[in-house]
């Protein structure tokens, strides 16, 4: 019977060793770190206009997806002066532009008509010339005929003066009579050569008369009605371009005036209402804090540990968290790693920080898509304390993990109710580091 009593309490005793061991494992093959906060990013929405608020924000604590509407404010007045301006500027640049089109459309009737004008001149210039060309051809026919008369006149003169039947008065009458008619001929033909000059040049649009060429009158005012055209295509081009600026000055104006009228700002990511807004129909002005929520998709958890594990506790090195109260460690990755004398504040965050400590290190594990266990928990457990494991082979040395190990085996063994974890790992500290309790605020 004894030796069934010293069996039994030898198997309680081996059972209670091997819980120890079990439960001291992580202590012994790492370093587990109990100053640590779970945090989280706190974005805060201000009002940019004087309004009410229309539709208040969900109430503290609760979910909200990305994208979601956090609250609404309708404007309560607006100026609206600057847009009135704007409008009455483009109504003057649009009746600008109508008178311009019509008188772009009455030069336009007017060039019409004298084209038309000047075509038909042209056409009977052009007849005319040909007409005064035949006529001179003609003239210049009967001046040869008259030319070759008076040459055979001269001629019997002549023979006669030689026979002595003629006397040479006669013969100086003939030959003044054969010079005029030569003399007709070469007028006559320089003539029908100046008419075919004109003929051309009125074919060409230009019109010689009496010694000097001009353009008719018709085409005078069409060169004019031209210019004209230029300058008043110039400003229509110049109204449409600025009635262009208008347009857009008008929309970003309407624009401005439709987002300051109401303001729907949605939530950028998927978080927990930290503070709520006022009730339906309060005032609010520029400024204002409407409402903050906490950004759940970037959480991590800031650890404090001893500096001299700066070389081995590096950016991407594995770490397992375990929130204080109970759940299933889940994995991390350490994001970043600060020095003790490094400055870094925390002005949008949404917990406490760890107590800083001389000689302490802090590391930054990002765990923002983990799943813990109690999912979704309150404020996605921002502000609850958590224990966190590196795993290394290196932290601190193994005989001195070896010795922590079997004091705390020792401690388990005479006290059954073991306290707190502390920071192991054979740290050496003199003082073990304490947990530093985060508060959470609902506002």
């Amino acid at each position: 019977m004894r030796f069934s009593i010293d069996r039994l309490r030898l198997l309680a005793a081996f059972g209670i060793a091997a819980t120890a061991i079990w439960a001291l494992a992580p202590y012994a093959t790492g370093y587990v770190s109990t100053q640590a906060v779970v945090n989280a990013p706190l974005n805060t929405v201000l009002s940019p206009l004087r309004g009410q608020i229309t539709r208040r924000s969900m109430p503290v604590g609760s979910g909200i997806a990305q994208g979601a509407a956090l609250v609404v404010i309708e404007a309560q007045e607006q100026d609206r002066r600057h847009l009135t301006e704007l409008r009455a500027r483009r109504m003057q640049l649009d009746a600008e532009i109508a008178s311009v089109d019509r008188e772009i459309a009455r030069l336009g009737e007017l060039r019409s008509g004298l084209e038309i004008r000047i075509r038909d001149y042209r056409a009977r210039m052009v007849e005319r010339f040909a007409a005064l060309r035949r006529e001179t051809a003609a003239e210049l026919a009967a001046a040869r005929a008259e030319l070759r008369r008076s040459a055979a006149m001269l001629g019997r003169t002549e023979q006669l003066i030689r026979n002595g039947h003629a006397s040479e008065m006669q013969a100086e009458a003939d030959r003044a009579g054969h010079s005029e008619a030569s003399a007709e001929v070469a007028r006559l033909t320089a003539r029908l050569e100046r008419v075919s000059v004109e003929a051309t040049a009125a074919r060409g649009g230009l019109f010689i008369q009496d010694g000097w060429s001009d353009a008719p009158y018709s085409q005078q005012r069409l060169d004019e009605i031209a210019l004209r055209l230029v300058v008043v295509e110039v400003d229509r081009r110049r109204a449409v371009g600025e009635r262009a600026t208008l347009d857009a000055q008008i929309s970003a104006e309407e624009q401005l005036i439709a987002a300051r009228e109401s303001f729907r700002p949605a939530a950028p990511s998927s978080g927990v209402i930290w503070r709520e807004s006022g009730a339906a129909g309060e005032t609010v002005v520029p400024g204002d804090v409407l409402v903050q929520f906490v950004d759940c998709s970037a959480r991590f958890v800031e650890v404090s540990l001893p500096e001299r594990h700066f070389a081995v506790i590096v950016p991407g090195a594995t770490a397992w968290i375990r929130l204080k109260g109970g759940g299933a460690p889940v994995m991390a990755r350490v994001s970043a790693v600060l020095g003790a004398g490094a400055k870094f504040d925390h002005p949008r965050l949404a917990a406490n920080v760890p107590e800083e400590r001389p000689g302490q290190l802090r590391a930054l594990v990002d765990f923002g898509g983990a799943v813990l266990d109690g999912e979704p928990g309150a404020f996605c457990h921002v502000g609850r304390t958590a224990e966190v494991r590196f795993p290394s082979g290196g932290l601190g040395g193994l005989p001195e993990q070896v010795r922590a190990a079997g004091a705390r085996l020792l401690g388990s063994l005479t006290d059954l109710f073991p306290g707190k974890a502390e920071a192991a790992g054979g740290s050496g500290d003199a003082s073990p580091v304490q947990p530093a309790e985060a508060t959470l605020s609902s506002r």
